[in-house]
């Protein structure tokens, strides 16, 4: 009797091995190697029973996966080419008003030396506006004494 247990035993415990057991364990390979992160594998499904589903939801999973990281890939490097356009336009603001810098700073440059040329002229038209009035007094103080001149020669 012993003998007919143990082959029983040993019938269900391959019967239960072979249905249970080796697929879950192909369904435990399958999860890890997605785990792994190699999204490149091929799932098959070779059954139709839950174990079956099972493997299908890996494969949704690992198509959802993979599709993921292709949007991710794609959006980093539209992130990459904008990120080297705005370091381009950033140069090419640097430059420009460095430009603008310069071009102002020798604006002011020349407008220091105007305010000084004005300012010169402006004494030296001070000194020539008192020149002439002195020039004037004196011409009138000698229209004066020519006046007398001419009076006293006269009489």
């Amino acid at each position: 009797m012993l003998v007919v247990i143990l082959v029983v035993g040993s019938v269900i415990y391959w019967f239960l091995m072979s249905l249970v057991v080796r697929p879950l364990q192909g369904v435990a390979d399958v999860a890890n190697v997605v785990a792994a992160g190699d999204l490149t594998g091929r799932i098959d499904i070779q059954r139709r029973d839950e174990i079956g589903k099972v493997m299908q939801s890996l494969r949704g999973m690992n198509d959802s996966l993979s599709g993921l990281i292709g949007k991710i890939r794609a959006v980093s490097h539209a992130i990459g080419a904008d990120s080297e356009a705005v370091a381009s336009a950033s140069s090419r603001l640097t430059h420009h008003v460095g430009a603008q810098t310069e071009f102002f700073r020798h604006t002011a440059v020349s407008l220091r030396g105007l305010a000084d040329a004005v300012s010169s002229n402006a004494e030296s038209a001070s000194n020539a506006r008192k020149l002439a009035a002195q020039a004037r007094s004196v011409a009138i103080k000698g229209g004066e004494e020519v006046g007398q001149a001419v009076e006293t020669m006269t009489r």
